[in-house]
């Protein structure tokens, strides 16, 4: 059987699911395949067919036509249990690409080719949740079908490292629940576990009263204690008479 390579978009299959005609970029070049024969006996069909020509003339326009100067980032995010692929598109002056027909080819080790249309969700933003679990390695071919061209516009790799299960996040709360039942122990949640304290509002507390009172206290004490301590000066002239 016929099989595309890796990098390639397939805009025409038989009704068997072998490509016809496959399209992509190799280098700076662009390269089309067609797999059946358009001049010998095989190609009657296809020459009868009133819309060859302009297949044709298509697949050759492709071929000619300079690419564009687009900037695409192509990435995955994690979306709740699964993950989904997240495509931004922008021009080469920075404008968001809007509007645009996008759908990406994801290829993965001993599996058939998985073809996802892309939706957009904001400004120069496309996505598509992934309907399968993440290989180490995942081939994603982005495709431009604004214009039936089937324009390639990108080529990334995607894929986990580790399986899904290592990356939960936060507190496995059925795992806590059957270690506490396990062993015994008592949910945080339940009255009396003192979670309910924590949870009140702190109540705030004046002490500017009470500091001002002591602070008058101690200027008075000061004050006290500095005109009995003063020693006593005696008048010149003036004579004591016991």
């Amino acid at each position: 059987a016929t099989a595309p390579r890796a990098f390639a978009a397939v805009p025409l299959r038989a009704e068997t699911g072998e490509p016809l005609l496959a399209l992509g970029t190799i280098g700076l070049g662009r390269a089309a395949a067609v797999t059946t024969d358009l001049g010998g006996p095989w190609g009657g069909e296809w020459r009868r067919w009133n819309g060859t020509p302009r297949l044709l003339a298509n697949v050759l326009s492709w071929l000619l036509r300079a690419p564009q100067a687009e900037q695409i980032a192509v990435r995955q995010e994690a979306a709740g249990t699964g993950w989904r692929l997240v495509v931004q598109a922008t021009s080469a002056e920075g404008d968001y690409l809007d509007g645009r027909t996008l759908q990406a080819h994801l290829q993965r080790a001993e599996h058939p080719e998985t073809t996802l249309p892309l939706h957009q969700r904001g400004p120069g933003t496309y996505e598509a949740g992934l309907p399968f679990r993440l290989m180490p390695s995942t081939l994603v071919v982005l495709e431009d079908r604004s214009d039936g061209e089937g324009r390639i516009l990108a080529r990334t790799r995607i894929g986990s490292t580790y399986p899904d299960e290592y990356r939960i996040r936060g507190p496995h709360q059925p795992v806590l629940e059957g270690i506490r039942r396990a062993s015994g122990g008592r949910s945080l949640e339940a009255r009396g576990s003192g979670l309910e304290l924590r949870n009140k509002t702190p109540q705030g507390i004046r002490l500017w009263q009470g500091l001002a009172w002591v602070g008058l206290g101690l200027f008075l004490l000061d004050v006290t204690l500095t005109r009995t301590s003063r020693p006593t000066r005696h008048r010149p002239g003036v004579r004591s008479v016991e």
